[in-house]
């Protein structure tokens, strides 16, 4: 499966150290999660939700609000499967970039 992101145009010249950055997590995660690590998953998981959704990225975001909660009840073997998901993700995921124009934009015009 092949994901598609709409990427604000803004942005395009951050998203390769964005996206190589997301790998590096994503090692941290694994390493973690086979410690079982549940502090430091929460951690990495608070943080690529946060990243993900600031660049646009949903599919990050919400893998990383998952990784946070199963974390939290320790649900080790559930998050390695969020984790080969967001291998799989990475992998194939299809950059758009949009422009986004900002609302508040029109308030000035």
């Amino acid at each position: 499966m092949v994901h598609q992101e709409y990427i604000d145009m803004e942005f395009e010249s951050l998203i390769p150290s964005f996206m190589q950055r997301q790998r590096e997590e994503l090692v941290r995660l694994k390493e973690a999660c086979r410690a079982a690590d549940g502090a430091q998953l929460e951690l990495l998981g608070h943080r690529i939700k946060g990243t993900g959704r600031n660049y646009g990225f949903t599919y990050i975001g919400r893998t990383g609000e998952a990784i946070e909660a199963l974390a939290k009840e320790e649900a080790y073997k559930d998050i390695m499967e969020l984790l080969r998901g967001l291998e799989r993700y990475l992998d194939t995921v299809h950059i758009v970039y949009v422009v986004i124009e900002d609302e508040g934009d029109d308030a000035h015009a």
